[in-house]
């Protein structure tokens, strides 16, 4: 969220007094605070709605397709038919266009740790970040 002060005036925030000054922008949780309790504010950019759920959400309560499952020793257990350690041509012909499925991988290359390929992450990143 995005504010602008509309007079100069002193609040308390976050155990402090703070100074607004006619004119001055603020973002953040402080501009959300002044907006909802009635400071001499003005509203520029609000937060942004969540997405809604997917149809399939909505249907069951719960993701279609779980993503990678953990194991008690903390462990991630590989879908089958994901070779994570395949060519990123491999792994990315296993997600196809599968949001799930992109997720899963990137959490398993991700969980390699110094070891994950940057290739190979970037584009599930970019496959996941283009669906948003």
């Amino acid at each position: 969220m995005r504010i602008r002060v509309l007079a100069n005036a002193r609040v308390y925030w976050d155990y402090a007094v703070h100074e607004l000054h006619e004119g001055a922008e603020h973002v953040g949780e402080f501009a959300r605070h002044l907006a909802h309790t009635g400071a001499p504010v003005e509203v520029i950019e609000r937060d942004p709605e969540p997405a809604p759920p997917s149809p399939a959400v909505e249907a069951t309560g719960q993701d279609p397709a779980p993503l990678a499952q953990t194991l008690p020793d903390g462990a991630l257990t590989v879908p089958e038919g994901l070779e994570i350690d395949g060519t990123i041509d491999t792994v990315l012909g296993w997600v196809g266009s599968d949001l799930a499925r992109a997720r899963q991988a990137l959490d398993l290359e991700m969980a390699k740790g110094d070891r994950a390929r940057a290739t190979l992450t970037g584009r599930l990143d970019a496959l996941l970040q283009g669906a948003e």
